[in-house]
């Protein structure tokens, strides 16, 4: 026996009640729970123990790995058994995005919960998500995919997945040289040096990798050679580049999110 809703969500980490919608936001983890009970009587555990449920399996589909603005992302698991009736039972969830945003299954982290002493196992992932027919579960060791009847039997499994977003700012400004004082627009005359800077901000949620810088040296314009200056909020004291700016443009590295990055050349 099933209740009406056994797959639900929520917010990892806090108090909120698991529901069956959620509002995904960028950087947070969402914990799934997934209720499972055999309310067959306690007598019929004994004798001929067929009111013990065999070959009790979870299977919980992908979801999707991106969601655009206004989609709804699906969470559904199955549970079934080769001597309940019926065989199979399924619920959903919903994951809903009002921006881009991509999900990611926490390797690992998918726990079987009840008082028996299968308690706490760490479940494997693929099998959760469906190879073999999903994964088995259990109440006492030595008896996967055996649950007896009653409440005291009853158990659920979580897992978690976060929320990632790839996002980063970028600015070009300009100074007189030396000046300091960066402006998006600028008055010149000829022979005048100016310093150029190129600001960058990962502002996502995940790891950046290989940030490859380039520009567009417009005419009556010309570079300086050797003045590319590139510091991170990692490397403040920074150092100079190469001269491929202008060529190729110039791989920054990998960046975390929140760091940032200044390249200045004149």
């Amino acid at each position: 026996c099933i209740r009406d809703s056994f797959v639900r969500v929520r917010k990892a980490g806090g108090h909120d009640k698991f529901v069956d919608n959620v509002i995904v936001e960028p950087g947070e983890e969402y914990e799934v729970n997934i209720y499972y009970h055999n309310n067959a009587s306690a007598s019929l555990n004994e004798g001929d123990r067929r009111g013990i449920a065999e070959n009790v399996r979870l299977r919980m589909n992908y979801i999707a790995s991106t969601l655009n603005a206004g989609e709804a992302a699906v969470i559904r698991g199955t549970i079934s058994s080769s001597n309940a009736i019926p065989k199979e039972v399924w619920d959903t969830a919903y994951l809903n995005a009002k921006e881009v945003v991509g999900l990611r299954y926490v390797p690992n982290s998918a726990v079987l919960h009840n008082t028996g002493s299968l308690g706490g196992t760490v479940l494997n992932d693929d099998a959760v998500f469906g190879k073999d027919g999903g994964t088995y579960l259990g109440y006492s060791k030595g008896y996967w995919g055996m649950i007896p009847g009653c409440n005291e039997y009853a158990g659920y499994v979580t897992y978690r997945f976060k929320v990632d977003q790839a996002a980063f700012d970028i600015s070009k400004t300009v100074s007189k040289a030396n000046d300091g004082n960066y402006v998006e627009k600028i008055i010149v005359n000829p022979g005048d040096v100016l310093d150029f800077k190129i600001d960058y901000k990962n502002t996502g949620t995940i790891n950046q990798k290989a940030i490859i810088a380039y520009d567009h040296m417009p005419k009556g314009l010309t570079y300086v050679n050797g003045t590319s200056f590139f510091k991170t909020s990692f490397n403040t004291q920074g150092n100079f580049v190469s001269d491929k700016l202008f060529d190729g443009g110039i791989n920054l590295g990998d960046f975390a999110p929140n760091d940032s990055m200044s390249l200045t050349y004149k």
